[in-house]
């Protein structure tokens, strides 16, 4: 029988490994900054299937715990992009401004990834659509992060308020943890090999343009 495309969301949510994605990183590490320091990086990627398919990109400062607290922040923000219409101009990218001093440094020259935003085309543009009832959610296998309490609370409080209908979890076996989010997090880590990572937008930048699928960034503050 044919189904809905909206009636069912799935949402793939892993994170990369933070060695990956420190700042600044240099292609060619000479014998003067071989001692200078880095910045880790939190990059938290979410693709949604069947509804509006989208990828999404969280980065977050190394200050901040891995925690289900980081988790619940993503997926919050991942439910209300997916909620609005499709982004269109470059200022939907970062509507808010840094909460302090360490944000505005970080977000410092992010106007470099907003010339990148796939062009869409009017016809086929869509507005909001409301979110599918039922959901099923693909997470990676860490009590510290995702298999916890809170985390299936939030999920739990989800369905009290009516966000969704069902929510099914989803966890992979130990020893076999490559999801497809796992391919485009190895497209990001060749490119990061190849070219010089200044700043956060650099980063940004390289995973929006790394792959035909465009994780769009967000920075959770």
């Amino acid at each position: 029988s044919k189904r809905n495309p909206w009636e069912y969301l799935c949402i793939i949510h892993d994170k990369m490994d933070t060695a990956k994605t420190a700042i600044p990183r240099m292609r060619v590490i000479t014998k003067a900054i071989s001692g200078a320091g880095q910045l880790p990086m939190n990059v938290t990627g979410l693709v949604a299937h069947g509804h509006g398919d989208g990828a999404f990109a969280h980065y977050t400062p190394s200050s901040w715990p891995s925690d289900p607290n980081a988790t619940i922040a993503s997926l919050a923000l991942g439910f209300r992009r997916l909620e609005g219409p499709p982004l269109r101009e470059s200022r939907a990218l970062f509507p808010y401004p840094p909460a302090n001093s360490l944000f505005a440094a970080l977000l410092r020259g992010k106007s470099r990834c907003v010339n990148v935003i796939p062009q869409m085309d009017p016809d086929k543009c869509i507005g909001a659509v409301p979110l599918a009832k039922n959901l099923y959610l693909q997470l990676d296998n860490s009590s510290k992060d995702n298999k916890n309490q809170f985390l299936m609370g939030y999920l739990s409080l989800l369905v009290a308020r009516g966000v969704f209908k069902e929510i099914q979890v989803g966890f992979l076996l130990v020893g076999h943890t490559h999801e497809d989010i796992d391919a485009y997090f190895s497209h990001l880590s060749c490119k990061l090999k190849n070219e010089n990572t200044y700043v956060l937008a650099d980063l940004m930048k390289s995973f929006m343009t790394s792959q035909k699928l465009c994780f769009m960034p967000e920075f959770i503050q």
